[in-house]
Order: C-alpha cells, then structure tokens, then sequence
C-alpha cells in the first residue's frame, strides 16, 4: 500500500476537500468544488512515493499541457494539476456514475449490444488520445467509469506514463499495469505503444461478455498466459466477436490491430452473431407444413404470408427460396407480432431471439435505453419505418458528424462534445411522433450547437437534418 500523502483534512490549495472518495495504488481520491466555476470536481492526490521524487515532480509538471489538452467525451476532463506544498495533486472532471467494475461486480457480464457498445465508445476515446501520442497504459474496468446516462468515461490517462517512467527510472524490469489486461510487451518489460492499449481492450471485451478476464489466477499463472496463450473460447461470447478478440489481443503486436479505429470498424464488417452462430434447436425441420421450434416460442406453427406471392414458410427476403428458417419475434406495445419468415442467412439474432432486418435495426437503436431487449419501452408499432431509416441514416453519417464537431471545437477547453448513441422517440410538433439521435457542443449554460437526424412517423420516407443550439 502507498503511504498516504499528508494532505489537510479541510483545504488543498484552493480546493476545499469535502469528502474522501477512494483510494488506489497511485494515491488517494477526494470531491471538492471548483471555486470558480462552481462545479463538483475530483481531486486524485499521488502517493508520497511520487510527490517526494524529485524529478517525477518535473516530468508531472511538464507533462500536465499534454495530458489537459485531452478533450473528448469518453475521457474524463483534466482541470489542473498542481501542488500544494510536498503535495501533487490532479483537479478532474466530476462523473455521476460508477466504474465498469461495480457494473461487473452486480451484474456479472452484459448483452452483447451493450459490450459492444460499451467497447466503441472507449475506443473512440482511446483513438483521440494516441492521435496525441498518449498511451494510457493501464486500460482496466476499474479505471473506465460509466455515467448514469450510459456513456464511458476513462480514468487517468497520462498519469500510468509517469508511474511508468519512475518505475524504470529506479527498478530494472519494473512493469506498470494491471496483469489480467496487460500486453506481452507490458509483462517481458519492453515499450509500449498503442497496441498495448488495443491489447487491453481486446481483454476488457472478453471480461464484459464472459463476465470474467480470459486469464486468472495465481500472478504467475496469468503472466504466463499473457505471453503465450490464446483466449480461450466462450459460450458467452458469438463466434465473430471472438475473431475480434483474437485479433486485438495477438502475442505479436504487428499481428493487432493497428489502430483504434481499425479495431472499431471491424464490428460493422463482421457477420451479424446469429448468421454466423444460429442455435442449433433453434431451426425448423426441412418440411415447411409441420411445426418449427422458435427459441422464444417452441412449437409455434409457420406464419402465413399475406404480404407477397411466396408459399408460407419461405424466406421473406427478395430472390431467396429458402425454408429453413425462423419467424421475427419483434412485438410492437399493442402486442401485434411480425412473425415474418427468415432463413439462417437473412435472419439476425439479438440476445438469442432472432429479428428480421427491420425490427434487428430497431432493437439495436433502443438497446442501450434497457438492460435486455425485453425490458426496452417505446418499442414502435410493427408496420412503423420512421425508426429503422433514422436508425440506418444515423449510423451512416455518425463519424463524419462526429468529427466535423470534435473539429469545430476540439481547443475549445470548457465545451464538451455529446454524442448520444440512442435513438430517442421525440414529438414533432404538437402531436406527431418522430425519432430522432443527436449530436451537440454543451457549455454549463446549454448547447453551442446541436445537430440531429430525425424522422417523423408521418413522413417515414424523409429525412430531416436539424442543426440549432
């Protein structure tokens, strides 16, 4: 344990301290309020170990430009760094939330959307940073917050760097990390680079899914495995998103993924898990007049088609003949069901239930609003096409949107960029009901601009580009 840093129990500089919050290996944690601003604020307060080092002291101070420059709304804001007498200490962005480790510790794992979720928005953090040049070094559930609205937020970039260059300052072989998500390079004590963080995100994937790290155990056990074994596979986890995993977390770091956006695209290339992995007891016999087993509902009969030439129980998707299949399981609040007929190729499954195309685009934009796709509300009618065309307009100009504000605001220190990952049900004028998902530039007194796609159930062809403040 680091011995705890002599701090006053009322005042540090001129943050007054309100409570303690937690403490770590690097030091201790408080909540003040930022005598400025006005604003709720973290104070991490580094071990004496670090304070009382001289030259830690300067590379602190010359490091603290680069690491403030940070500005993106998955990494959490740095005010200042500073130092009160023998006492370094770092002023950081208040987060209502709690860390994907309380998340893990409560609920094991999660779905799949929300792990891949969970997973993009932190590499779309994590990809600023190294366009920085800033390598975090010790990504870990527990330096990752999530907030009460949904979105992630990591923990002390910048900082693992300066632990780190102590450590070799004054040990030979001295590694800094958290071994169940640290890189080969990181546990043989050779440099790190981005790939080490591509690494550990490929582990924290896995831990989200399995609901525990691919490698655990004695400390020597896990070093060990880190350098010369693979994942292995889990039921947990669909046979696509385990490739990616083996891609991220390759023993040769040439062999990863490169980029963090590289990482992040191959979630949009890979086929749907259900395609790839459809559960075996979840098929329908060859002989399309007698009963098929739904994973949802056994023994439910094949659905008439009313809505085209083809016989019942046929593929619904154009030039397909197929019979092997599955019916859509979407239910709309007024309990009308789809029950439109997909074959293994067509058809995508969402936590084990299978969707068609329409209603699959649908569950996704309202997954992150819900634990599990059955506890998601505001699900639209059946025949609705406002949601799925706002759902795929989003998705396709998301990037582009997203940098184009990060752009615009990116040496703006007091704006945050928002970027909301769910499609929201919101009202057109007094009474029509549209969807809509958003992008904006907040200051504490309200939104610089705001950017959002919307699609009205009235006009469920057309969409709108809003921009405004």
């Amino acid at each position: 344990m680091p011995r705890k840093p002599k701090v006053s129990t009322t005042q540090l500089g001129r943050y007054p301290i309100e409570a303690e919050l937690g403490r770590g290996a690097m030091g201790v944690v408080y909540r003040s309020t930022h005598p400025r601003l006005d604003i709720p604020v973290a104070i991490k307060v580094l071990a004496e170990q670090y304070s009382g080092d001289v030259s830690f002291r300067q590379r602190f101070h010359r490091e603290a430009a680069t690491v403030a420059s940070l500005n993106h709304p998955g990494i959490v804001r740095v005010y200042d760094f500073d130092e009160d007498g023998p006492v370094l200490f770092i002023v950081m962005e208040w987060v209502d939330g709690r860390s994907m480790r309380s998340w893990l510790d409560e609920y094991g794992r999660f779905s799949v959307d929300v792990s891949v979720d969970l997973v993009q928005q932190l590499l779309s953090a994590v990809g600023v940073a190294h366009d920085f040049g800033i390598v975090h070094r010790d990504l870990k559930p527990d330096n990752i917050l999530i907030s009460n609205r949904g979105k992630t937020k990591i923990l002390d970039f910048g900082i693992s760097k300066l632990i780190d260059d102590k450590h070799r300052l004054t040990a030979t072989g001295s590694m800094v990390g958290t071994p169940a998500y640290m890189a080969p390079e990181q546990v043989k004590g050779e440099a790190v680079d981005k790939a080490s963080d591509i690494y550990s995100l490929g582990m924290i994937l896995y831990e989200l899914l399995h609901g525990e790290p691919p490698f655990t155990g004695p400390l020597p056990a896990v070093l060990h495995s880190q350098v010369f074994d693979r994942p292995r596979a889990s039921t947990a986890i669909p046979s696509p998103i385990m490739e990616i995993i083996w891609k991220a977390t390759a023993k040769d770091r040439s062999q990863r993924f490169q980029t963090c956006e590289e990482f992040s695209g191959a979630f949009h290339y890979m086929p749907k898990p259900g395609v790839a992995q459809p559960p075996a007891d979840g098929m329908s016999s060859t002989d399309n007049s007698g009963p098929v087993q739904l994973i949802t509902e056994p023994q439910v009969a094949i659905p008439q088609r009313t809505d085209g030439p083809k016989p019942p129980g046929v593929c619904t998707f154009v030039d397909c003949g197929e019979r092997r299949g599955w019916a859509c399981a979407y239910r709309d609040l007024t309990g009308r069901e789809c029950k439109s007929w997909w074959c293994r190729r067509h058809i995508q499954f969402i936590e084990r239930t299978p969707f068609c195309p329409r209603h699959a685009s649908v569950i996704r934009a309202l997954a992150p609003t819900a634990n599990t796709i059955f506890e998601i509300k505001n699900r639209p009618a059946v025949d609705d096409r406002a949601l799925p065309l706002a759902a795929l307009v989003a998705e396709d100009v998301d990037k582009d949107v997203t940098e184009l504000v990060r752009r615009r605001y990116q040496n703006r220190k007091d704006v945050t960029l928002a970027r909301d990952r769910t499609v929201r049900q919101t009202w057109s004028g007094r009474n029509e009901v549209a969807w809509e998902r958003s992008w904006s530039a907040l200051k504490s007194q309200g939104y610089l601009v705001r950017i959002a796609v919307r699609v009205t159930t009235a006009e469920p062809d057309m969409v709108q580009l809003l921009i405004g403040n």
